[in-house]
C-alpha cells in the first residue's frame, strides 16, 4: 500500500510541476471521455476496473476521464455488439477469451498492428504464447492486448523421479509419454501410496473435469454435430482417450476415488485436499494462478516439504504440438472499429500494457504478467522455478458457434454431464469404455431431441432414467 500512495504522491507533484510552465497548453486542451464497454459484468466490476486499471491513467492525465457502459442483454455477445454498433458506442471494449473470435469476424475491432509501428510498440517482451494466441484468433493480426494471464505447466516432484532412477520431464513431451513415464514410476517405485499421474492437484477435483480441461481441450472435440441432432462422441478417437485413462486409473497409476478420499480423511494428513503437496504424485497439471495460491498459502502456513519440485511444460497431442490448455487473458482490451476515439483509445491500451503498469503491479496480482520480466516475485517465485514455460504453449481457439449453442440451450450442460456420468460408471468397472461411450451416444441423442424440441423449458435430468 505504502509503494502505491508514494506512486501517486510523485506522479502528483510531477502534475503539478509541470502545470505551471503548461498552463496556456492545459487551458487549450479539451476533457476527453473515453467509454469503456463491458462484456461481463456486475455490481463489483465498474469499481475494480476503476482500482486496476483507470485511475492510475485518469490521475496522469487530468482531461481525461473514463465511463463504463454494459449491456442487460440476456445474451451479453449480442448484447454488447449492439452497443458497439450504437449512437455514443464505447471506444474500447473488454472482452474475454472465448469471445473475441467473433468479434473480429464481424470486422467490430481495429487492427492494433499500425499503432504498434507507428509508436515503435515492442511486443517482444510479451509472453510469446499470448501474442501468439491473438494473432492466431486475428489470422495473423493483433486485435486487443491484456497486461496479465494464466496458464498452465506440469509440476512434478524431483524426489520421486530420482528414488524411481527415471529421467525427469522435459518441455512439450507428448502424453503419451508422459503416461509412459507414469507408469514406469508406479512400477519402479513399488509403492502403493505413489502415483504416476493425477489430472489434478487436489484429491477432491473430479477426473473428468481434469481429463477435458488438460487432455483434450487442445484437439477442440465437438459433442454433437452443426445441425445438433446427433452425438459425436462413440468413435475410435475418443474412445482411444478413454481407454487410456481408465488403464491408468484401473492400474492406480492415477489415484483411484477410494485412495482420494482415504487421504482427506487421514487425520495425519497435514496438507488437506492438496494432493501434490502431500508429496505422494509424481506429476500434476496446474495453472499459474493456483500455483501462486497454493505457494502463498505454504509460505503463510510456515509449512516445510519433503521435497524439491519443478516444472515443465504441459504434454502435447503430436497432431497439436503447440497447443497447451486454455490461457485465461481476461480483460482483453481492443478499441471499437466505430468508436470516433480511437486514437485516445489506443494510448490508454499503451498504457495498461506498458512496462510501467508491468513494474507497479508485479506484487499485486496473482496472474502473470504479460510483460514477463516482471514474474519475479521472489516472495512467492523462488529462483530454481521455471516460470518460462507458462509462456511456451499456445491456447486451444474455441470454436464459438459451438460454445454459443449451450448460450442458446441452457440445459444443453446436460450433455457433457452425461458424459460424466457414464465415465465414472466405467471406472466403478460397470462399464467397458466401448458400452460407456455407446450408451453417452446412444442416449445423447434422445436427450439432444428433447433439448431442442424443448428450448426454453427448465430441465431436472436425472440419468438414470436412460438406464431403465
Amino acid at each position: 500500500m505504502w509503494r502505491r500512495i508514494l506512486y501517486f504522491f510523485l506522479i502528483s507533484c510531477i502534475v503539478i510541476a509541470l502545470s505551471g510552465c503548461n498552463s496556456n497548453e492545459k487551458e487549450e486542451e479539451q476533457n476527453q471521455v473515453i467509454r469503456i464497454g463491458v462484456f461481463e459484468w456486475n455490481q463489483d466490476s465498474e469499481q475494480y476496473l476503476r482500482d486496476m486499471y483507470t485511475d492510475m491513467y485518469e490521475l496522469e492525465n487530468e482531461n481525461v476521464e473514463f465511463e463504463f457502459v454494459h449491456s442487460d442483454s440476456k445474451d451479453p455477445i449480442s448484447g454488447l455488439i449492439s452497443l458497439m454498433e450504437g449512437s455514443n458506442a464505447p471506444d474500447i471494449v473488454l472482452l474475454n477469451y472465448a469471445v473475441i473470435p467473433s468479434f473480429i469476424d464481424k470486422n467490430l475491432l481495429i487492427d492494433l498492428d499500425p499503432y504498434f509501428t507507428k509508436d515503435r510498440y515492442d511486443l517482444t517482451t510479451k509472453a510469446a504464447n499470448v501474442i501468439d494466441t491473438l494473432r492466431t484468433f486475428g489470422n495473423g493480426k493483433v486485435y486487443a492486448l491484456t497486461p496479465k494471464f494464466n496458464s498452465s505447466a506440469l509440476i512434478y516432484n524431483k524426489n520421486i523421479f530420482q528414488k524411481a532412477n527415471v529421467s525427469l520431464p522435459h518441455d512439450q513431451m507428448t502424453w503419451d509419454q508422459a503416461f509412459e513415464v507414469a507408469r514406469e514410476i508406479k512400477q519402479k517405485t513399488k509403492d502403493d501410496n505413489i502415483y504416476g499421474f493425477s489430472f489434478s492437484w487436489s484429491w477432491m477435483q473430479d477426473l473428468y473435469e481434469g481429463l477435458n480441461y488438460y487432455y483434450l481441450s487442445p484437439l477442440n472435440m465437438k459433442l454433437f454435430n452443426d445441425q445438433i441432432s446427433d452425438m459425436n462422441v462413440n468413435n475410435e478417437r475418443v474412445l482411444r482417450f478413454w481407454n487410456t485413462v481408465n488403464g491408468l486409473y484401473q492400474d492406480r497409476i492415477i489415484p483411484r476415488k477410494e485412495d482420494s478420499e482415504k487421504m482427506i480423511s487421514n487425520k495425519d494428513n497435514k496438507f488437506g485436499e492438496n494432493a501434490f503437496l502431500s508429496g505422494q504424485i509424481a506429476m500434476v497439471p496446474i495453472n499459474s494462478r493456483v500455483l501462486y495460491t497454493m505457494l502463498t498459502n505454504l509460505k503463510a502456513s510456515g509449512q516445510t516439504l519433503s521435497f524439491e519440485w519443478d516444472i515443465a511444460s504441459l504434454p502435447v497431442h503430436p497432431e497439436a504440438p503447440n497447443m497447451g490448455a486454455q490461457i485465461g487473458m481476461e480483460p482483453l482490451f481492443a478499441i471499437n472499429s466505430k468508436s470516433n476515439n480511437q486514437e485516445a483509445a489506443w494510448k490508454f491500451i499503451e498504457f495498461v500494457n506498458s512496462d510501467n503498469w508491468a513494474s507497479f503491479y508485479s506484487d499485486r496480482t496473482e496472474d502473470l504478467l504479460t510483460e514477463f520480466k516482471y514474474n519475479t516475485n521472489t516472495s512467492v517465485y523462488n529462483k530454481d522455478y521455471n516460470i518460462g514455460v507458462f509462456y511456451q504453449l499456445s491456447a486451444p481457439l474455441i470454436n464459438l458457434d459451438y460454445a454459443k449453442t449451450f448460450l442458446q440451450y441452457p440445459n444443453m450442460k446436460y450433455i457433457p454431464e452425461m458424459g460424466s456420468f457414464y465415465f465414472n460408471k466405467m471406472l466403478e468397472g460397470n462399464l467397458t469404455p466401448q458400452e460407456a461411450l455407446a450408451k453417452w451416444n446412444d442416449n445423447g441423442n434422445v436427450l439432444l431431441k428433447r433439448i431442442k424440441n424443448n428450448p426454453g423449458d427448465q430441465m431436472d435430468i436425472n440419468f438414470m432414467e436412460f438406464e431403465q
